[in-house]
């Protein structure tokens, strides 16, 4: 059935495969620069920084750190993941309804 053939296309071309994405490993590097960012400067901030009353400069790269963290959080929607079927054999899951459920259920 040509419909449900080209339904099925549209929608997984939202899906990103992490091995073939050219820009993946750049968002890989920028999401562990701000895990590196939260676990080092976060801990100090908190302990030795007093609390501003206006915006400053570390207000703004913590909501650029959160907004990472959300949109990488947004990214697992739409990122494949890989299952080994039978021994060594790899099979990437191009399923949206898998995939969401997948990332709902851990990791």
């Amino acid at each position: 059935n040509y419909r449900s053939s080209h339904h099925q296309k549209r929608k997984k071309r939202w899906l990103i495969h992490p091995e073939k994405c050219f820009w993946m490993p750049a968002w890989d590097v920028t999401v562990v620069s701000a895990l590196l960012f939260t676990c080092l400067i976060t801990p100090y901030e908190v302990s030795f920084l007093k609390t501003p009353n206006r915006i400053d400069v570390m207000f703004v790269v913590n909501r650029c750190v959160d907004l990472i963290f959300v949109s990488d959080m947004i990214l697992q929607f739409f990122l494949m993941y890989s299952e080994s079927r039978k021994g060594t054999f790899v099979v990437w899951v191009d399923d949206h309804v898998q995939i969401v459920r997948h990332y709902m259920s851990g990791w």
